[in-house]
């Protein structure tokens, strides 16, 4: 992979490479096609760190190991109900990445989006039975963005 390596790690370009993959950490990167979790065992292809032009960066071929995130189209993944709207519902994946559906990829035959009332507005909610969340939407056990038609589901 390539990197451009600012020039404050002239000293040490290696030191340079784990500082850069470092804020690449938990973001899409093209070059390996999904999200970077965790690199390690840096090391530069060859010796030499190139200069471009009037550019101070150094340009650096490197090999490291790396775990990446990278779904599947089409791969199933379950995820926790964060957040329902008439447009979209969102799921934490992982405890980690956040998800977001929108209303055409909602069969909108079996599921509804049902307002409900926010906590605040609701003085008769009771904290021992809290299974909402803090917009008022319904958790995806009982409901994903509103109202489950289970009278058309097979036994």
């Amino acid at each position: 992979m390539r990197l451009s390596v600012p020039p404050k790690f002239s000293a040490d370009w290696l030191e340079g490479v784990c500082e850069t993959l470092d804020g690449m950490l938990m973001r899409y990167v093209p070059q390996l096609g999904g999200v970077l979790l965790a690199h390690t065992k840096h090391e530069l292809v060859d010796d030499m760190v190139r200069i471009i032009n009037e550019c101070p960066f150094g340009v650096v071929e490197v090999q490291f190991h790396s775990i990446v995130w990278a779904p599947k189209v089409g791969q199933v993944l379950y995820g926790t109900h964060s957040l329902s709207s008439p447009s979209h519902i969102s799921l934490l994946f992982a405890k980690t990445f956040n998800v977001s559906i929108p209303l055409n990829h909602i069969p909108l035959g079996k599921y509804e989006f049902e307002h409900t009332d926010s906590p605040d507005e609701d003085d008769e909610s009771s904290d021992e039975e809290d299974d909402g969340d803090m917009f008022g939407a319904s958790p995806v056990h009982e409901r994903v963005s509103g109202t489950d038609n289970t009278d058309n589901v097979p036994n």
